[in-house]
């Protein structure tokens, strides 16, 4: 049997390389300028922890409003010591240690570049652009672990295809170290190894495939050993134990959150997947414009212009956004489906570098990844979020842009349509940026806000504040000072800051021991009418209405 891994017509090398330095500079900068937003707080101090005791990383607490063990927190290895040496190298300087992050956004880049010349050659620069900057990828850096258990997992896999082709045992090697890698970046890499395992399975590359398993698991087990030896317990095995509950219903949980983030976030592509599907270019359009009509329609409409709630129980049924993202879901996955029935069924055309049975397999390889994906989503996540999605959405993408270079040649009329939905892509990408720009910055200023007002405190009284996500960063720098319930007592006189959250709220208002009176709330916002937090981070929806305030703190005094 013939490899699936064959070479593609070369390319301009040297303008290639370009296009993915240029692709990563641009994630890399947007990325930088962005104020610090959701967990980045939580890697910063890892990373400054980790730096600063190496051989014995998890030895501090952690945590809000509790300080545990940071060994009960999951934080694989690989971003902490990294992110830490360039916080030792460019001090707490936020836009430079981000922009220390730029290798992981170029192997992101040339991984792509690469997978998309081989699954989609001739479309590879236009899709390697719309995945850069989509909504599932460009907001989503930050600080936080998903690009580079990305970037790791795909080089991994890009290494693994140069294997086969060239039955090099050192590129296996070499792959399954950088598997390793990523799967001590996040353990949602097992996904990856998995497709990697299928990859060289197809293949009929068994030594390889064990080879690969073997190192990847040598790194990974090498660590927990280590970490079990220095902390007393193995970080993986914690977290594994700390999965209890029923499987089924968080599956269940899940379901509903899985049609309308991805819905949300590979709406373009699903424009993509019905041009290669020979759709009529004036339904793309008009399919186009009704998506545009649905993001305005969010943006611009109360999100209690249409609600349906039970009345006894008080539970939303129906708002607008559900309406909104339920018919993305409906194009999405519909779209999805019928691209996934023709790689399967459809004759691959046939070439003089690529065989027919090379091209079915190269489907078949796709088609099996976006199933392993759907399996991992359910078995790996605790909870919603657009990072949850960020494999299949990718999947999806390789899929339809596959399906696109086979039905639509390069010099055919219908072509030049994929330019423009790349541009309505990376348009959309943006406004998902742009958007969670504007969230992340209201936790910088609401920071500020509160520290510079004259609350009226006498010199032996404390400014506290009981916060998460950005907000916990920059209240720190601020020099407010972190109430962990478990081990400070506010005295009388004393200030609360509370990041208004449900959950940190009704921490406070329990605190029996605590006498607190609510005496004002702070609120920051701006009149644009879209917000990502918290949805994009943790919820069902990627983007949603916002009334206003993008950030809000209540005010307590210790009575």
């Amino acid at each position: 049997m013939q490899s699936i891994s064959l070479d593609k017509p070369k390319a301009n090398k040297p303008f290639s390389i370009l296009l993915v330095i240029i692709a990563a500079a641009v994630l890399t900068g947007l990325n930088a300028i962005k104020p610090l937003h959701m967990d980045d707080n939580v890697y910063i101090v890892y990373a400054e922890e980790f730096i600063a005791h190496p051989l014995n990383p998890y030895e501090f607490n952690f945590g809000s409003p509790y300080h545990i063990s940071a060994n009960q927190l999951l934080v694989p290895p690989v971003l902490p010591y990294y992110l830490g040496a360039g916080i030792a190298i460019f001090g707490n300087n936020p836009i430079l240690f981000k922009l220390w992050l730029f290798p992981f956004a170029l192997l992101l880049s040339g991984s792509l570049y690469f997978l998309f010349r081989r699954f989609a050659s001739g479309y590879e620069i236009q899709m390697l652009w719309l995945t850069i900057l989509s909504p599932a990828v460009l907001p989503g850096f930050n600080c936080m672990l998903e690009i580079p258990v990305l970037a790791l997992g795909l080089t991994a896999l890009v290494l693994a295809f140069t294997s086969i082709e060239r039955s090099s045992i050192s590129l296996t090697i070499l792959a399954g170290l950088i598997l390793g890698l990523a799967i001590q970046t996040k353990y949602t890499a097992l996904i990856t190894l998995a497709v990697i395992i299928c990859l060289y399975l197809i293949n009929r590359k068994v030594f390889q495939a064990f080879i690969i398993v073997f190192i990847a698991m040598l790194v990974f087990v090498s660590w927990e050993l280590f970490i079990q030896y220095s902390q007393g317990e193995s970080h993986f095995l914690i977290h594994l134990g700390q999965r209890k509950g029923n499987f089924v219903r968080r599956c269940l949980h899940l379901v509903l959150p899985l049609l309308t983030q991805v819905g949300g976030t590979s709406v373009i592509i699903a424009l993509l997947g019905l041009l290669a599907s020979k759709v009529s270019p004036r339904i793309i359009l008009l399919t186009a414009i009704l998506i545009l009509l649905g993001f305005m329609s969010l943006a611009l409409i109360p999100p209690d212009f249409l609600m349906l709630k039970d009345a006894k129980s008080g539970r939303t049924w129906l708002t607008l956004s559900t309406i909104i993202f339920g018919m993305m879901a409906v194009l999405v996955w519909g779209t999805m489906g019928a691209v996934f029935f023709k790689s399967l069924v459809s004759n691959a055309k046939t070439n003089r570098e690529n065989s027919l049975v090379n091209e079915q397999h190269l489907d078949w390889f796709l088609c099996i990844w976006l199933i392993i994906e759907l399996m991992g989503y359910f078995a790996l996540s605790p909870f919603p979020a657009v990072r949850r999605v960020i494999g299949i959405t990718l999947v999806f993408t390789f899929l339809a842009a596959r399906l696109l270079s086979k039905t639509v040649t390069l010099h055919e009329t219908s072509q030049i349509l994929s330019r423009p939905i790349v541009c309505l892509g990376i348009g959309l990408g943006l406004l998902f940026y742009s958007v969670d720009f504007l969230d992340a910055q209201a936790s910088r200023r609401i920071a500020h806000d509160i520290k510079h007002r004259d609350w009226g405190l006498s010199k032996e009284n404390t400014q506290w504040h009981l916060s998460w996500w950005g907000l916990n960063y920059y209240a720190d720098q601020q020099g407010l000072k972190q109430l962990r319930i478990n081990q400070n007592i506010p005295q009388k006189g004393d200030i609360v800051f509370v990041h208004n959250l449900d959950e940190l709220v009704n921490y406070i208002n329990s605190q029996k021991k605590l006498d607190l009176e609510l005496f004002d709330t702070v609120n920051v916002g701006d009149r644009f009418p879209l917000r990502t937090t918290a949805n994009y981070y943790s919820g069902r929806i990627p983007i949603e209405h916002n009334l206003g305030t993008r950030a809000s703190i209540l005010v307590y005094k210790v009575r």
